[in-house]
């Protein structure tokens, strides 16, 4: 199988390296293509508390939902370009605010406003409103347990008809919360009920001290799926992964795990999305024959970055 990764400039990948906090968020991506090194640094604020954290989505790391502050990039330590975000708050701690600007270009300013809908004082509903454009792009349900704590998370986006006025929200992400002693866990569903990750939470003292993503095979690497379709002639599904080295291991995981989940009537298409990682020796030596068997199962199989 061939894979050949390559940088803004067209150079190929030689080396990749990444950083995470104990909150799960990168912290740093540093690549480099023939002599230009790339490097991406994201800082973030303190914020640690379990509502907040439960109504993130760490696949997405970095994002403003994570409370990102400012993303710095570089090329062989010369600045390039930042992104700095700014958060407003609501009376109850929620996010109703988001905007970020690119010092570097000009007009670069981007808004969204959260509209926070209440009842008893739990937040059962935001609508995101984009205000560059002021229409109204997603919507999030909260439901509780009877101890008023979230149990379920639905995200839904807004689909466009061809005419642009004709609109609906449409489901796209179901989140189950499960409290567990000292460790929350997160089940993160596409609408059609596939798991896409685990997202875990460890707590003390009422505030989150590690999180991390287990993928939907609980194994050892860091993938989830952000796609799966079955119900065309042909299936697929998109795996997102985020590690520094992409392995005849990881790859393994996800086909032993995608296998189970296909229609076995149909074949299905399965796009592995590297990310950061880059293949090791063993890869390109050992990544055909891996490939092979899963195609005689009937996965066809893509990797790219």
């Amino acid at each position: 199988m061939k894979l050949i990764i390559k940088g803004a400039l067209g150079l190929h990948l030689l080396s990749s390296k990444l950083e995470r906090d104990v909150f799960g968020r990168i912290t740093k991506r540093e690549a480099i293509f023939g002599t230009q090194t790339e490097t991406i640094q994201y800082y973030y604020s303190e914020r640690t508390d379990i509502f907040s954290a439960i109504c993130s989505n760490i696949h997405l790391c970095p994002n403003s939902s994570l409370g990102i502050l400012k993303e710095a990039r570089s090329t062989n330590g010369v600045l390039q370009s930042e992104i700095h975000y700014e958060y407003k708050y609501d009376k109850h701690g929620n996010v109703e605010f988001i905007a970020f600007d690119e010092p570097f270009a000009e007009n670069m300013r981007s808004i969204f406003v959260y509209k926070n809908i209440y009842v008893n004082d739990l937040l059962t509903e935001t609508i995101t409103i984009f205000e560059n454009d002021g229409m109204e792009h997603e919507k999030t349900l909260y439901f509780y347990d009877d101890r008023n704590r979230i149990a379920k998370i639905e995200r839904y986006n807004r689909i466009y008809g061809k005419d642009s006025e004709s609109e609906e929200f449409r489901l796209y992400q179901i989140e189950d919360i499960a409290f567990e002693d000292d460790i929350i866990k997160k089940s993160v569903y596409l609408n059609n009920g596939i798991l896409t990750h685990y997202d875990i939470m460890e707590i003390e003292d009422n505030k989150i001290i590690k999180r991390y993503l287990l993928n939907p095979a609980e194994g050892r690497y860091f993938w989830y799926i952000s796609e799966f379709e079955n119900k065309f002639e042909q299936g697929f599904c998109i795996i997102e992964t985020s590690e520094e080295t992409f392995n005849i291991e990881l790859l393994q995981e996800i086909l032993d795990y995608i296998i189970t989940k296909k229609d076995p009537q149909k074949r299905l298409i399965v796009i592995i999305n590297c990310g950061d990682s880059l293949p090791d020796a063993a890869f390109y030596e050992e990544g055909e024959e891996v490939v092979s068997h899963f195609k005689e199962k009937g996965l066809d199989i893509s990797c790219a970055r």
